[in-house]
């Protein structure tokens, strides 16, 4: 199953895995800045996440992952992008980075999207997003708190 475009999306999980935080909200935000302290790094707006630097990020999840608008789409268990930095930006994909594995039920970004990355893990599992804004929680927790 292939959902694409589809803004009507609940929420957002997203664990740092480096020991730092977990973001959790009803909306996805931008993440930007230097990630070596991640208490400094977080800036909230936007259509979607945006992470830049070097950490490991697990979005937990399971079948298809659908990236910016129309034109990326990444399907199935065993989907992986191998590289240094990942660029998905709204009309345009350019793929590379360290290592990137994409698997999970459903899950899509809007429109326009611009995610920056650099040596991140990334899997996912019946999250959704939505513009808007995140909490902030300390410590490492699970989705089900």
């Amino acid at each position: 199953m292939i959902t694409q475009g589809n803004k009507e999306h609940h929420g957002l999980y997203v664990e740092v895995m480096a020991g730092y935080d977990v973001i959790q909200g009803s909306n996805a935000a931008f993440l930007t800045g230097d990630v070596t302290d991640l208490q400094e790094m977080w800036h909230y707006a936007g259509d979607a996440p945006v992470l830049s630097g070097d950490v490991t990020v697990t979005v937990q999840a399971s079948d298809v992952i659908v990236l910016a608008g129309d034109i990326l789409v990444l399907d199935g268990d065993a989907t992986a992008l191998a590289g240094d930095v990942i660029v998905l930006d709204g009309d345009t994909t350019v793929l590379a980075g360290d290592i990137i594995v994409l698997a999970g039920d459903v899950t899509v970004l809007a429109d326009d999207v611009t995610v920056l990355a650099a040596d991140v893990t990334v899997v996912v599992d019946d999250v959704t997003f939505v513009a808007g804004d995140v909490t902030v929680l300390p410590g490492t927790c699970g989705p089900d708190w």
